[in-house]
């Protein structure tokens, strides 16, 4: 007897959470076009802790009930038409993963790659593209909603 209300409070959260994410709670993202740092040598390390000091505060102002600041982190080089030429995911992270962390290491490793590759200078290259996601700020909407 129990079942169908178990069953209808599970599609009512599936519900809200999905209006909740099609709505871009919890969604953060910044772009540095790639033409301005295709012209300067050496600009890639540069690049990188831009990426990094951007996450870094924009962790700093997400919302982290009951202590919960996990997020998700995805990175792409977006060429014409917002095609993707080349893309990482980082899984969950937290902001002390972008000081001395995986995240800190792995930014500028894979910046670093792409630009080996030729990625960042290439024609077909636009603009780099961060996109973060808070499970905190998920959370929060999810409590006040009710």
């Amino acid at each position: 007897m129990l079942n169908p209300l178990f069953r209808r409070h599970r599609n009512d959260m599936r519900s809200r959470v999905r209006d909740a994410i099609d709505a871009g709670v919890g969604l953060y993202n910044r772009s540095w076009d790639l033409v301005d740092w295709a012209a300067e040598e050496g600009a890639v390390q540069g690049l990188a802790s831009q990426v990094l000091d951007w996450c870094r505060e924009t962790a700093a102002t997400m919302r982290k009930p009951y202590g919960l600041d996990y997020m998700t982190m995805a990175i792409s080089v977006i060429g014409p038409e917002n095609g993707e030429v080349a893309t990482a995911n980082f899984g969950v992270l937290r902001p002390e993963d972008f000081y001395a962390g995986v995240a800190e290491k792995e930014v500028g490793e894979i910046v670093l790659r792409w630009e080996s590759d030729g990625l960042l200078r290439s024609p077909r290259s636009q603009k780099l593209a961060v996109v973060l996601f808070s499970w905190g700020d998920l959370t929060r909407e999810l409590l006040v909603a009710g």
